[in-house]
């Protein structure tokens, strides 16, 4: 299959009372977990919401909630890192228009002289457009390969769902050499970016 494969990512209103983001949970990319409107307790209910967010276009929250944290936040650091000349060219300018005009600049706003505080600016604006890129990615392999959502839902309807302690994967007899993975951390399932070939049958001799 072309595209995407789980991220295949990256080398995804509600009438009456809206739910609430999780307190607990940090938010992740400026984005807060809500596990009631997209609940992941069990595999099927990780997938099912992945599906809602992908029809939805909610790419976002697809790939700041829905994706395994580990792999993806590894994956967005080494793009922040390569963005970062850039982001310091860019936020360099910035600050010397803000000295040209300090008064009319709010003070939250302000880029700091400071180095070090300069440079956690640096950093924190390279990963935020590294997640950027990373749901532009995302968002034209779907647009481009459609029949990727399409496979998901029919993992969920019609595979073959096997989990054993925190790990879980489903498989269909009609997919043959792919098989979507999930993980659980302790507190949610994720959707991992994760493809094993399986093995080719071997002829009889």
């Amino acid at each position: 299959m072309r595209g995407l494969w789980i991220l295949l990512i990256v080398s995804i209103i509600v009438s009456g009372v809206a739910a609430q983001p999780n307190a607990e949970e940090k938010p992740r990319f400026g984005i807060a977990p809500n596990t009631d409107l997209y609940p992941q307790t069990t595999p099927k209910a990780a997938l099912e919401s992945a599906i809602k967010l992908l029809e939805n276009k909610r790419y976002d929250y697809f790939v700041a909630q829905i994706l395994d944290p580990g792999v993806l936040e590894a994956k967005i650091r080494d793009r922040a890192e390569r963005l970062e000349a850039v982001v310091e060219r860019d936020l360099l300018r910035k600050r010397d228009e803000q000295k040209a005009s300090p008064d009319s600049i709010p003070a939250l706003e302000k880029l700091s002289i400071e180095p070090k505080e300069f440079a956690a600016a640096i950093a924190a604006e390279a990963q935020a457009r590294s997640f950027k890129f990373v749901v532009k990615d995302l968002q034209a392999q779907l647009d481009e390969y459609p029949e990727n959502l399409k496979l998901f839902r029919k993992f969920l309807a019609e595979g073959q769902l096997a989990e054993t302690g925190t790990t879980a994967s489903y498989a269909h007899k009609d997919i043959p050499g792919k098989t979507l993975y999930l993980k659980n951390n302790g507190k949610r399932w994720f959707l991992e970016d994760k493809q094993v070939d399986e093995p080719k049958a071997t002829p009889d001799k």
